[in-house]
């Protein structure tokens, strides 16, 4: 099972990326068609759903496996989330308190992640019951219901009227509603049942119960459900008159002043965002030609960035030994730097330049790509990019080394350069 929560969370991280840009899309959207934001859900649903997308090198994707299916059994456990800044941040936490004992036979980061398995299965199981548990409570509620017309029924023992069932669905009023607004309330429900919205409603909550350990699925899921609602308002105001909509906005505030609790899952005419539901309503201009074709582009881009994932680097790197030391060194036109790894205790000694006896010592981790230098007391980091049997110098993500004037009329300049390359000593 640890492997599928691997797989599981690494699919939740790339439809995170997804997730923030609808949310910064939103508010460029105002004008936009409610079937543009479908198609985004969509795509959002798609990423969360399948493990495996196609490959393309203009994916925005940072990395498809942000945890490595080899982190269990590595014995330099490591994230790849393609940031280097947290990169950089969290392998040295994993490499410290995760990576496995020598003398144990339980790994840490073995034990870590099958726990974490089972909180996500148990998490799984929760929302699962509650969505089975408050079906069966909405049925009680609405035994006692009698006909009104067509699909439609009235009930004592319900607070606002809502939309339920996949193969006959069924629309309940309560039965304080006011007959003013049952026209309207049904127009309402009738689009949602055309729209088959109870349906997408019980996949996405199928979705979110899957991915409940992802925050930001959950304001996914919430931000759906509004659309949800403007989507059917707009269905059935877009070709009626002022008078009209007005009228259908006083009913979505009779409704709203009904007390109801717990509409996570019917589809129901009143909601908590009444507010900007009415602002819509009283304000919705049908969109223009322009704002179709700018929202068919602005899908299409969306689909090519985010619906890829990158294409995965091959291997040219090497590891350094699994025991034992190793030992490389840089020689430069007036400079000499060495470097030194003890691969038994994880540690490292970095001497910049002969021409000063300070040497920086700490722990070091390694990955696929990497080997980073903590220092001990200093705080510094220096990172090495892995090429062919070299180790590489990089000075953008490294702290800086010493300067110094290697000639009387030079200027002073780092001991050791930007892509300095560090070859293993014979």
């Amino acid at each position: 099972m640890t492997g599928a929560f691997i797989t599981l969370f690494n699919m939740s991280v790339c439809a995170t990326w997804l997730i923030i840009l609808l949310l910064l899309l939103r508010p460029l959207l105002k004008a936009a068609p409610r079937s543009v934001y479908f198609v985004l859900w969509i795509f959002l649903g798609v990423r969360l759903v399948f493990p495996f997308m196609p490959t393309a090198s203009f994916s925005v994707i940072p990395s498809a496996d942000t945890i490595p299916s080899s982190i269990v059994t590595d014995a330099n456990p490591y994230i790849h989330s393609g940031i280097f800044f947290i990169n950089s941040t969290v392998n040295p936490i994993i490499s410290e308190n995760l990576a496995p004992a020598v003398q144990n036979e339980s790994d840490t980061i073995q034990v870590v992640l099958t726990v974490a398995s089972y909180i996500w299965l148990a998490g799984l199981i929760f929302m699962l019951a509650y969505i089975f548990i408050y079906h069966l409570i909405l049925r009680q509620k609405t035994r006692a219901s009698l006909p009104f017309l067509d699909n439609a029924f009235v009930c004592d023992y319900i607070a606002a009227p809502f939309t339920t069932g996949i193969f006959k669905p069924k629309i309940y009023l309560p039965s304080s509603t006011r007959e003013a607004d049952i026209a309207f309330i049904l127009a309402h429900e009738r689009a949602h049942i055309k729209r088959l919205d109870f349906l997408w409603k019980l996949l996405a909550f199928l979705v979110l119960s899957i991915h409940w350990f992802n925050p930001l699925v959950w304001v996914a899921f919430l931000l759906f459900c509004r659309d949800v609602e403007y989507a059917c308002d707009e269905r059935v105001i877009k070709s009626q008159e002022n008078e009209y909509r007005r009228d259908y906005a006083t009913a979505l505030v009779n409704c709203n002043s009904m007390p109801a609790r717990g509409r996570i899952y019917p589809l129901s005419f009143s909601s908590s965002s009444v507010k900007s539901r009415i602002e819509r309503i009283l304000k919705y201009k049908k969109p223009g030609a322009l704002i179709y074709i700018a929202s068919c582009l602005l899908c299409i881009l969306t689909a090519l960035l985010f619906m890829t994932n990158p294409i995965p680097t091959k291997a040219e790197s090497f590891n350094l030994p699994t025991a034992g030391e190793a030992a490389y060194s840089f020689y430069g036109e007036h400079s000499f730097a060495s470097l030194g790894f003890n691969t038994d205790t994880k540690t490292f000694s970095f001497s910049p330049s002969y021409l000063s006896s300070s040497i920086f010592t700490g722990e070091y981790i390694e990955n696929e790509k990497y080997v980073i230098l903590n220092t001990k007391d200093e705080g510094l980091c220096f990172v090495f990019e892995k090429n062919g049997d070299s180790l590489v110098f990089n000075a953008e993500r490294s702290s800086p080394v010493p300067y110094y004037k290697f000639t009387p009329e030079g200027e002073a300049s780092p001991s050791v350069p930007d892509k300095a390359v560090f070859r293993a000593d014979n």
